[in-house]
């Protein structure tokens, strides 16, 4: 028997989409097919700008109630007012339930994430309107729960979970070179490919047109991708986010985001294999950075 971690995702809210031309709304503006969203199942998305670059991402999943958005509170309202700016005449309904349901991330120790959300967390789904998904970037992720708030003290502390902060499931994302928590305005220079939306399974190469389509199509298809957003550790005093990586006096990155002796930064992909195949140090000011190449990416340049 291996324990069960469970974290409240504090930084998460909640959107609604209903009427007759929700999913073919939103398939003209997200990354993802929304052809390919099936119930029980949850998908990664994302908005992009005109250009290709990100603006938003988020969780899509079918309700009994709708389409609902899984969301940075802290973006919520300026999504909700993007997707209105897009609907024109589609006949949807764009609600904002922040105050109705709480996220959870739930993870089994040693990744041990079964294929079913409904075999793994069978009791958490007898509450009628709890709603689980493998989380569909990572299986090292786990599972992610939709909880009423009026449920919420009465179903978590039964089931035997073991609550982690936080910061703690942060920092398994940040070794795993997942961005969710990073503010949007350190996000929204960079394309999506760059931040490794492609492998995390929030973008389709095969839907048809969606805002910033064409600039994604070109990047993978000429391999036009130079850039990538990589996991790092500090051996040293801590630098700050916007600090150079340097090697032998050459730039290769900058730090994006910090926490402890962990942090992700922005390589250029070509400098970065060379330095570490050449085994090369590389210094943020005099901090040793130490990238880490998680087993899903993929740094050919």
């Amino acid at each position: 028997m291996h324990d069960v971690y469970c974290t409240k995702l504090k930084d998460r809210s909640i959107l609604s989409i209903t009427g007759p031309d929700t999913l073919a709304f939103l398939q003209g503006i997200v990354t993802n097919d929304m052809a390919k969203l099936v119930e029980k199942k949850m998908q990664f998305s994302a908005i992009l700008t005109p250009q290709g670059k990100y603006l938003y991402d988020f969780f899509i999943f079918f309700t009994s109630s709708g389409i609902f958005i899984d969301c940075q509170k802290d973006n919520v309202d300026a999504l909700e007012k993007t997707l209105n700016m897009y609907r024109l005449r589609a006949k949807v309904e764009i609600i904002n339930r922040r105050d109705a349901f709480s996220v959870f991330s739930i993870i089994r120790q040693q990744n041990e994430v079964k294929n079913s959300t409904e075999d793994q967390y069978e009791n958490l789904n007898k509450f009628k309107e709890v709603m689980t998904f493998a989380d569909p970037r990572l299986t090292q992720l786990g599972t992610r729960a939709i909880i009423p708030n009026k449920f919420e003290n009465q179903i978590i502390p039964r089931h035997g979970f073991i609550e982690k902060n936080e910061i703690w499931y942060k920092h398994l994302q940040m070794s795993l070179g997942v961005t969710d928590y990073m503010p949007n305005s350190v996000l929204r220079g960079y394309f999506p490919l760059e931040l490794g939306f492609d492998e995390l399974n929030a973008v389709s190469f095969n839907k048809g047109c969606y805002v910033g389509q064409e600039v994604t199509a070109r990047m993978k298809v000429r391999n036009l991708v130079k850039k990538r957003l990589v996991p790092v550790s500090f051996q040293g005093e801590i630098p700050a986010t916007g600090t150079n990586i340097l090697s032998q006096g050459k730039g290769l990155g900058e730090i994006l985001a910090v926490t402890n002796n962990q942090g992700l930064a922005m390589f250029r992909i070509e400098a970065l294999n060379q330095a570490l195949n050449e085994e090369r140090e590389l210094l943020a000011e005099n901090t040793l950075v130490k990238p880490t190449i998680p087993s899903w990416f993929n740094l050919i340049s």
